[in-house]
């Protein structure tokens, strides 16, 4: 077999990059230390660490510490990069045009989150989700929608930037 130059799996799977190149090594993330790799079949496969790709062979070792070697084929790349994702929240009203419009579009594009919504909220709900809102702005000029992934934060709804918030490559025929 000849061996072309490993890439990390996570580093193809959740880029936020738009380029179609390969990180470098310097640009490659950290190692994790569990990771899912969602088959076609449906199938998740827990990893201890990184998950490489070389040519066309995803080469990891399994939660059981045995080393696994499935085809690219048979891996379904959207599912292991939603799996793989960090935690997805909107802090959302109803009355907001483009709360409405992110949830469309995140919806369209398969991606899972929580979403809460202020106006419908218990008072003591509403009152924790806007300490929480201020506390993720570091002011209390609260702005909706908030789309908070892992440590980001976004406020507003542009098409670019939740893409590269959720680490989705654009739709296709996109034009940016």
């Amino acid at each position: 077999m000849r061996h072309g130059a490993p890439f990390l799996v996570l580093a193809l799977l959740t880029s936020f990059a738009t380029s179609p190149a390969a990180p470098s090594a310097a640009e490659a993330p950290k190692k994790l230390e569990q990771f899912v790799v969602v088959l076609v079949d449906g199938t998740r496969v827990a990893t201890r660490g990184r998950a490489e790709i070389v040519e066309d062979q995803v080469l990891f070792t399994d939660a059981s510490g045995a080393r696994r070697i499935i085809p690219v084929a048979k891996v379904d790349l959207p599912k292991t990069r939603a799996a793989n994702r960090p935690p997805v929240t909107i802090y959302a009203t109803t009355w907001c045009g483009q709360c409405k419009s992110l949830r469309r579009y995140l919806d369209s594009r398969g991606v899972e989150a929580t979403y809460i919504n202020t106006n419908t909220l218990p008072e003591a709900e509403k009152q924790a989700a806007f300490r929480e809102m201020e506390r993720l702005l570091g002011s209390e000029h609260i702005r909706v929608p908030m789309t908070v992934v892992g440590d980001k934060l976004l406020v507003g709804f542009d098409r670019a930037k939740v893409d590269a918030l959720v680490g989705l490559t654009p739709p296709a025929g996109a034009v940016r």
